[in-house]
C-alpha cells in the first residue's frame, strides 16, 4: 500500500510539471493597448498588459477607461491564453464580466460575457489595439 501511495505521488507531480504546454506557443502579449467597448458597454480606455512570467499563459495588467457618461474607471486586469490565439481577462471592478477574444498580431476582437452560473453574452463586443 505504501509503495502504491508513492507511486501516485510522483505520477501526481510528473503531471503537474508538464501540463502547461501551451505556453510554448503563446505570443507577446505585453504592452499598452487601446481599448474600446460597444453595445451595451460604450467605454473606450486603455489597458497596460504586463507578462511577468512568459513561462505561463497567465498576464496581469492595469485599465483605465472612461463611459460615455464621461465617468472614469481604473483598476486591475487578470487573464490568460486559452489557446495559442485566444485570450480571455477580466476587470477585477467587475468580477461578473469576462471578456473573451481571438488574439492575432498585437490585437484583439471579441465579446463581453456574464459569468456566473450559465456564461451568457453582455451584448457588447470589444477591441484590443497595440499603440
Amino acid at each position: 500500500m505504501r509503495l502504491c501511495r508513492s507511486v501516485l505521488i510522483v505520477l501526481l507531480a510528473m503531471g503537474s510539471g508538464a501540463c502547461n504546454d501551451l505556453t510554448d506557443f503563446t505570443p507577446r502579449i505585453a504592452g499598452t493597448y487601446e481599448y474600446v467597448a460597444t453595445g451595451s458597454l460604450n467605454r473606450r480606455g486603455t489597458l497596460i498588459i504586463e507578462d511577468w512570467d512568459a513561462r505561463t499563459a497567465r498576464f496581469d495588467g492595469t485599465f483605465l477607461y472612461q463611459t460615455l457618461s464621461g465617468q472614469s474607471v481604473g483598476g486591475r486586469l487578470v487573464g490568460a491564453f486559452i489557446s495559442e490565439d485566444r485570450i480571455w481577462f477580466r476587470f477585477l471592478t467587475e468580477p461578473q464580466l469576462t471578456h473573451e477574444a481571438d488574439f492575432n498580431f498585437n490585437a484583439a476582437l471579441g465579446e463581453v460575457f456574464f459569468q456566473g452560473l450559465i456564461y451568457e453574452s453582455a451584448g457588447a463586443t470589444f477591441s484590443l489595439r497595440l499603440r
